[in-house]
């Protein structure tokens, strides 16, 4: 039986603790580090290990893939991984487990109207447009900066959280229809929490979270939603007068009383 709650309060669930790495080698990727790149560093590690991005930026070149579980990271938003893509600079690929990404910056600079699918992002771990799940479980984002075109991260997997992140488009967003953060499904139980979604241009239209049935899954989420998911405590920052941020669920329920379209065994909890 799916629930929509929409109460600052009721007590939200208890997010999880991030997979631990403490076992994993330690390689390091940027200006003096042992890969100059995060792709580089990535081909190089075996699954468990840790990749630290040091200080500056890391131009990639091609879409970063994530294909075994890591612990990517750096110590603050200064640890940056760019490049101007029509698509994600860092993807998780299908049915990958337990990958850790924090305290790092993540910088996707392409002109939106090159983009006119809106699939250009920081962070995909979505099987994008398409019917099937991505089958990733685990993935766990965190305290992290993302300057996007189109779209912040997009993510359809299970037991995922994206916690403690700072969302702002580029600089060359101003006028367009933006989607910071994309959850188009989940199982098991996902978190959105402490997430700060910015808006500094009067012209965009952002829409901080994006849920709506005209997404990937098609007419209903029917087949995407099948587990739980917690949107909770979240802040909207924009510039100017009329909001332009808002959370865009239309098409979770078709009518009031009908949460047919959550799934068989969903549970969608917002508080804000």
């Amino acid at each position: 039986m799916a629930h929509y709650y929409h109460d600052s309060c009721i007590a939200t669930p208890t997010v999880p603790a991030p997979p631990s790495f403490a076992d994993g080698a330690l390689l390091t990727a940027g200006s003096g580090g042992t890969y100059a790149l995060l792709s580089q560093a990535i081909d190089a590690a075996s699954a468990g290990d840790r990749i630290q991005i040091l200080p500056g930026i890391i131009e990639e070149t091609a879409t970063v893939t994530v294909s075994k579980s890591l612990e990517i990271f750096g110590t603050g938003p200064d640890c940056i991984v760019q490049r101007d893509s029509t698509t994600a600079v860092i993807t998780i690929a299908a049915g990958t487990n337990d990958v850790y990404i924090h305290t790092l910056g993540v910088i996707n600079n392409q002109v939106p109207s090159i983009d006119p699918g809106g699939l250009s992002s920081c962070i995909t771990a979505a099987t994008m447009q398409t019917a099937t799940p991505n089958g990733a479980t685990g993935i766990y984002i965190a305290n992290s900066t993302f300057t996007f075109p189109k779209m912040g991260v997009s993510i359809d997997a299970s037991d995922w959280v994206v916690r403690d992140c700072v969302f702002t488009p580029n600089a060359n967003a101003p006028g367009t229809t933006l989607r910071a953060l994309a959850p188009y499904g989940s199982t098991g139980q996902s978190f959105a929490t402490g997430n700060t979604f910015n808006n500094p241009s009067e012209s965009s239209r952002l829409i901080a979270v994006f849920m709506t049935a005209a997404g990937p899954r098609g007419a209903s989420f029917t087949t995407g939603w099948k587990g739980n998911f917690t949107l909770a405590n979240n802040a909207i920052s924009t510039s100017g007068g009329a909001p332009r941020a808002y959370i865009d669920t239309t098409g979770m329920y078709r009518q009031p009383g009908d949460q047919s379209d959550l799934g068989s065994n969903g549970e969608f909890s917002m508080y804000i």
